[in-house]
């Protein structure tokens, strides 16, 4: 989708020896070890780690210090497949005294302790006559903000796509009709009252909320709640699954229909809608200008 930066980190594996070995040992192992991957692509982490084993057998001057890795990689999956098929307290305490910072330390915290449910005592109705009488419900503090930043857009045609990127190709043209739009993005504070009330759930396979190094929301005390100084900054790390769940709670809340843009909705309205000044990124050529990824923000650290 245009107007949105992700970092991709490019593993190279060296497959290379330091020192010649006879063709026929680097065949073996070179072959166990591609074998080994693709038995890890496969789920089969078992059949990849045995296949990895032989692979350092095959010589000794052969480049093994990756597969070393690999196996580590394969017995952490095992032990999360274990963990998740016995669903138990004690098999994600075990996971975690194995891996206190691995790859779903995250996801099994979440089961061993799973976030209280926020119990919100229902509002006294107001009395008849009284100031409040014609006014709707409000919303919870955390939403409140995002019911009062919604923006019109009018709808209209516009050519949709890139031809910089080739899952952008082809340029089509779109017709939209009028709708709304939050003016900011969703913040820490809001999106901490989402999950402290829905707890932050395992779905489709990840996190609503993936608690990352990045991610400016912290959990004490059984609650979520953004880190200081980052309240009203921007959620990040929030999945698919995760973002939807969170506009159903919003209708909930507001009565309002809430819903996730669509990418053409979203590439619409970045670029302007009809003010728009066919800017290559939403309000300038220079992503720089208009973009804050994880350049800047290793910059910050």
């Amino acid at each position: 989708m245009r107007h949105l930066y992700y970092p991709y980190f490019l593993l190279c594996l060296l497959l290379t020896c330091a020192v010649a070995a006879p063709a026929q040992t680097l065949g073996c192992c070179d072959k166990l070890r591609q074998a080994g991957i693709e038995s890890y692509n496969k789920g089969d982490y078992a059949d990849a780690i045995k296949k990895w084993e032989a692979a350092k057998t095959c010589a000794t001057k052969c480049k093994t210090d990756d597969l070393d890795s690999w196996i580590r990689k394969a017995k952490e999956e095992i032990a999360w497949n274990r963990a998740k098929e016995e669903n138990t307290k004690s098999a994600y305490q075990e996971y975690l005294k194995k891996y206190p910072k691995g790859k779903y330390a995250a996801q099994a915290e979440a089961k061993i302790n799973p976030p209280k449910k926020v119990v919100v005592p229902p509002k006294p109705k107001p009395k008849p006559n009284s100031s409040n009488s014609t006014q709707s419900q409000v919303p919870p503090s955390g939403v409140r903000g995002l019911e009062r930043e919604m923006v019109f857009v009018k709808g209209g045609y516009f050519n949709m796509g890139s031809n910089d990127y080739d899952n952008e190709k082809p340029i089509h043209g779109v017709t939209l009709s009028d709708f709304y739009i939050g003016k900011y993005e969703v913040t820490n504070e809001q999106f901490c009252h989402f999950i402290n009330d829905k707890g932050n759930q395992i779905e489709g396979g990840e996190t609503w909320l993936e608690m990352s190094e990045y991610v400016l929301i912290e959990r004490k005390n059984g609650q979520f709640a953004p880190k200081a100084g980052y309240a009203n900054h921007p959620v990040i790390e929030v999945s698919w699954y995760g973002a939807t769940a969170y506009a159903k709670w919003l209708r909930e809340q507001t009565g309002k229909k809430y819903r996730l843009p669509t990418e053409a909705e979203w590439e619409y309205g970045a670029r302007g809608g009809r003010q728009t000044n066919d800017y290559k990124y939403a309000g300038s050529n220079n992503v720089d200008e208009v973009a804050w990824y994880l350049v800047h923000y290793q910059l910050r650290r």
